[in-house]
């Protein structure tokens, strides 16, 4: 990849641990003696224990979710979420749902498999998650949120606080304080990252908020040379330029990926757990959103088959901030009644009626990337309310065009007077 064509590509890129299919392969160096490139890192201990079902299915629905995400906002604009964190927090909900929200949910985020299933799975993943690394820290937190004196199902907060170690509180809702108790345990679990997830003051029908918060930083296996640094020009989506600080390694071993229309490279972090993955499409006309498509069809694609190659890599510094309300883009991925007041069932939470649904899924994320590794984190809440208590977003009646107007006795509904308005302007003088 030579400086010259960085000017006509887009960035597109996922963290992924290699535990979760990423692989684990002897490049960098030539091999390590864990797993052989182009196969998942199964050798890391406890990593059989997870089913690799759930992690395929984590991985299709994060880039699923991106792609949807992409197409709606059609601006081209960078975009950086966590698959794991969205998922993991919808799992936790979905321990709530029944029938056909469950069945949605369901196929949306883990392939189909049963609640029970995607359960031990996750704690699994969550485990192996927290990394021995001296060179990566990675901390996944879990919390759930009820208002106070609103009744939940004891299995479902035990089954929550089981295989999620998640924090479960009661608070008072309409406290404004509450607010940032909630952010407060955000903040502190992306070392200081992400500061602010929920928005006060919080609404009358909420009755639940389920977090996940994951933080990472690693450094690279092999560094970027800060002297190899330098400003060059990057091409934009609309053919112009901007210059940005390039990273570059040349000359050296790396697991490399000659795609179908695209090709890739892995940059890994300490001893190889975990990566980068940078993906490049080839065609300069129809560009990284001509790639998603293709990317998100079958993750395997760009995740598996890469051989050590020498090579040469320009990478951009960069730091990304993304905040993202997900509750269309799931919706439109195939599970629309969890978000329908009326018809979303989640009575495995509480007792209904009243009815639950999600109202809201929220997401923020961030990542700095420079020459010595990468700092990264997200966070996710999803947002239970009770319909019952549901007052409604607030109206606007402006009556600047013609309408009907009636005068009403309300003790015994009676029409009293009743008329339109086409022009008020043409009202007679007095």
């Amino acid at each position: 990849m030579r400086p010259a064509k960085w000017l006509s590509l887009v960035l597109a890129f996922l963290l992924l641990p290699a535990l979760a299919g990423c692989g684990k392969t002897g490049g960098e160096g030539g091999p390590d003696g864990v797993g052989r490139p182009g196969t998942a890192g199964t050798n890391w201990p406890g990593a059989s224990g997870i089913d690799r079902k759930l992690t395929t299915a984590y991985n299709a629905f994060g880039m699923k979710l991106l792609l949807e995400i992409s197409e709606q906002e059609k601006h081209g604009g960078s975009v950086l979420l966590s698959p794991s964190s969205i998922a993991v927090a919808l799992s936790m909900t979905m321990n709530g749902a029944r029938a056909d929200t469950l069945k949605e949910m369901s196929e949306t985020i883990a392939g189909g498999m049963s609640p029970e299933d995607v359960n031990e799975s996750n704690e699994t993943l969550l485990k192996l998650l927290a990394s021995e690394d001296p060179k990566v820290r990675v901390h996944a937190a879990q919390s759930l949120w009820a208002r106070e004196g609103k009744p939940f199902h004891d299995e479902f907060l035990q089954t929550n606080e089981r295989f999620y170690d998640a924090r479960i509180e009661q608070l008072d809702f309409d406290d404004p304080g509450a607010v940032d108790t909630i952010n407060d345990w955000v903040k502190q679990q992306t070392e200081g990252a992400i500061d602010r997830l929920i928005e006060g003051p919080i609404d009358k029908s909420t009755v639940m908020f389920l977090l996940q918060a994951i933080y990472f930083k690693g450094d690279w296996k092999t560094p970027f040379p800060e002297a190899a640094t330098s400003m060059q020009p990057f091409r934009l989506e609309d053919g112009t330029t901007a210059d940005v600080p390039l990273m570059s390694r040349q000359n050296e071993l790396f697991d490399y990926l000659r795609g179908e229309g695209f090709q890739a490279v892995k940059l890994p972090y300490g001893d190889g757990r975990w990566s980068m993955i940078v993906a490049l499409p080839d065609d300069e006309k129809t560009g990284l959103a001509g790639l998603l498509p293709q990317l998100a069809a079958d993750p395997s694609v760009w995740t598996t088959g890469y051989e050590q190659m020498e090579g040469s890599v320009w990478l951009p510094k960069f730091r990304l901030e993304s905040e993202l309300e997900l509750r269309d883009a799931l919706k439109a991925m195939g599970m629309p009644t969890a978000f329908n007041p009326s018809l979303a069932d989640l009575s495995g939470m509480a007792d209904v009626p009243p009815n639950l649904y999600i109202f809201s899924v929220r997401h923020k994320s961030f990542i700095d990337v420079n020459e010595t590794g990468t700092e990264a984190s997200a966070a996710t809440s999803v947002e239970v309310r009770d319909e019952s208590a549901r007052i409604g977003e607030p109206f606007v009646l402006r009556a600047d065009r013609p309408f009907f107007f009636a005068i009403m006795e309300e003790s015994s509904g009676t029409i009293v007077f009743a008329g339109t308005m086409y022009d008020p302007s043409a009202s007679p003088d007095r």
